[in-house]
């Protein structure tokens, strides 16, 4: 199953990642993508820019606005 699901899962790319400017945005209560497995991506990435909002994944919508002013900063430079 591991090899079926390696092309699609982004873990397998982490590395690529790192360097670049990233910016993940996860829900803490995710249960489509679990928290463990976005902190082992963000961890496999270089550890770079994350935010957490307090929610599942189909909640996170909820964080439209945070999310995009968090893209926004991020695309600026702002900390």
């Amino acid at each position: 199953m591991k090899m079926l699901l390696a092309p699609v899962d982004p873990i397998t790319y982490a590395k690529q990642l790192k360097g670049k400017n990233l910016l993940m945005i996860c829900a803490s209560r995710d249960d489509v993508v679990p928290p463990i497995a976005a902190t082992r991506l963000w961890e496999e990435s270089g550890k770079q820019k994350i935010i957490w909002v307090n929610s599942t994944h189909v909640g996170a919508a909820m964080y439209t606005m945070t999310a995009l002013r968090a893209m926004s900063d991020h695309l600026r430079g702002d900390k």
